[in-house]
């Protein structure tokens, strides 16, 4: 019998306990929503933070290789098509670099006139570029909302 009040009373306090759990939960969702909302942005910063160090480490993959050596050439369009990949898949580069991927997406494309190294060094610029743009807004929005 004494196992039986023992086992009511754990259950009680747990019940207790998960309720007053689910009450704090709740409050700090409606009460601390802007903290909340500034947590989640700053995991979907970090995320775009490592998108874009991967797409860093491909730029510099293609640095590295001389679009007008035929052995290098075949790599030069897969990196190439690579970083259009890494581009499209992400909403938020798709939207920034668009018109970059398009380019690249052209230059590589033409079988009869493959991509030149200047054209190569041209594109990795602009896509850095534009990358660099894309870290500034992103450090200019993240200081503005506190503000908010």
């Amino acid at each position: 019998m004494d196992w039986m009040l023992a086992k009511d009373v754990i259950n009680a306090l747990a019940d207790l306990l998960t309720i007053a759990a689910s009450v704090i939960a709740i409050y700090l969702f409606v009460a601390k929503r802007k903290e909340l909302g500034a947590v989640f942005k700053a995991l979907a910063a970090t995320a775009n933070q490592g998108s874009l160090a991967d797409l860093r480490a491909k730029l510099d993959r293609l640095n590295d290789l001389n679009a007008t050596e035929p052995s290098a050439l075949v790599e030069v369009v897969n990196i190439c098509h690579e970083v259009c990949g890494h581009i499209d898949g992400n909403p938020a580069f798709a939207k920034s670099f668009a018109a970059v991927s398009s380019k690249i997406k052209i230059s590589v494309s033409n079988k009869r006139k493959p991509i030149t190294e200047p054209q190569k060094r041209a594109l990795v610029s602009e896509l850095r570029e534009s990358m660099r743009h894309f870290d500034t807004v992103a450090l200019v929005d993240s200081i503005k909302e506190p503000q908010q």
